[in-house]
């Protein structure tokens, strides 16, 4: 599915950092010792609006019924989702899950918008993992 209309993406990411105090050290040792880090997913928010072609009217002939359908469908799908979008692939972004979606009250009988909550996804297979894990 192809969004109808230029969204506005917000992307964030950051490190989970696994932090140990230690006790007694006085002066020798100041903050925290940092063990381990690791990537934290990507979240994405995509933000637009569907505009119906009509401006005024009955919701049957203004509200722009099959592209917020269209979208819904889109949304309920319960499997990762593949992406085309230049950010996000020069990020390695290629698949992503649908976390939460909101459709908030927008002014005008024929403009609906909208804002989803995604989250990357990576392919991977946890006997690989276990098998470079006894390995090492």
């Amino acid at each position: 599915w192809t969004f109808p209309y230029e969204p506005m993406l917000n992307i964030s990411s950051g490190n989970s950092i696994v932090k140990r105090n230690v006790a007694k050290q006085g002066d020798q040792l100041i903050g925290t010792i940092k063990e381990r880090w690791s990537r934290k997913d990507f979240d994405i928010t995509v933000t637009g609006v569907l505009i119906g072609s009509i401006l005024r009217g009955t919701p049957e002939d203004c509200f722009p019924r099959d592209q917020f359908i269209k979208l819904f469908e889109f949304l309920k799908h319960s499997k990762e989702i593949y992406v085309n979008s230049h950010p996000l692939e020069l990020l390695g972004i290629v698949k992503v899950v649908v976390e939460d979606y909101i459709f908030p009250f927008t002014k005008g009988e024929n403009v609906q918008a909208y804002e989803l909550k995604l989250t990357s996804d990576d392919s991977y297979s946890l006997l690989d993992a276990v098998k470079t894990r006894n390995n090492v």
